[in-house]
């Protein structure tokens, strides 16, 4: 399955308060890469936030042939041995893009605190179908380590708001029915998506499908279980999402 995206968002995690901020977007337009700064940005300087190194104007957008090098460093070079591995990691194929890349990737990098994603994006006519990986499953169980290691493609997992949260007010649980009748937690959607699929478990459960996309075993545990989410919007939901342009905050987006 190849995704190819062609626009993300960079959010930045202060060291100080450890809240994450969104700061940035990145777009390529078949030409040239495009980056600005949005509206959290501003917000973020209250909280440490400095500009990154060669892009120090918060209102200008900054443009370039090629993918800008603090982007470039988060994207695995197709000549490292271990590609094959990785890009099956996040289901993409050979001809998955640099944008892909840092979209499905989340760009993490051990030695900053910066991540990249994408937004819940639908069509003309309210369908959505979007993959990630569940955050969290580091803080699970042994347990449930385990039991994710035995998830087959395709079978359906649930969602479960919950807003009694301290983090993050729309935070929506990933949990695994047992063949006992209970449910297992597995971890949590990702912050970035969490709003969106709070509304939509309001509004829309009926018309969702969750299931497992991919389950590697191998992988570093913040790339062992893929997710996939699929169904159809309701026409003032989707005119909510097209008239939104830029995440401006989000409280908490670790990726384990």
């Amino acid at each position: 399955m190849n995704i190819q995206k062609n626009n993300v968002f960079i959010s930045w995690q202060s060291q100080e308060s450890r809240l994450w901020h969104v700061v940035g977007n990145l777009d390529y337009d078949g030409e040239n890469y495009n980056f600005r700064y949005t509206n959290g940005s501003k917000e973020a300087k209250n909280d440490g936030f400095t500009p990154f190194q060669g892009m120090d104007d918060l209102d200008r957008t900054y443009t370039s042939f090629q993918l800008f090098p603090l982007f470039q460093n988060r994207v695995l070079s197709k000549r490292r041995p271990e590609y094959p591995r990785f890009i099956s990691w996040l289901r993409l194929n050979d001809h998955a893009t640099e944008m892909d890349l840092l979209e499905r990737s989340n760009g993490i990098k051990i030695t900053d605190n910066l991540q990249t994603f994408s937004r819940l994006e639908v069509n003309e006519v309210g369908e959505f179908d979007c993959c990630f990986f569940v955050h969290g499953l580091s803080h699970r169980s042994q347990e449930a380590k385990e039991y994710v290691n035995d998830l087959s493609v395709g079978t359906e997992l649930l969602l479960q708001h919950e807003p009694e949260n301290d983090y993050d007010s729309y935070a929506t649980l990933v949990l695994s029915p047992t063949e006992e009748g209970s449910e297992l937690r597995l971890g949590y959607c990702p912050g970035y998506l969490s709003a969106d699929i709070s509304h939509l478990l309001n509004d829309n459960t009926e018309s969702m499908v969750f299931t497992v996309e991919s389950v590697n075993e191998s992988a570093p545990i913040h790339y062992r279980l893929m997710c996939r989410l699929k169904g159809k919007v309701k026409p003032d939901f989707n005119r909510s999402l097209l008239d939104r342009d830029e995440f401006e905050f989000v409280r908490e987006m670790g990726h384990a």
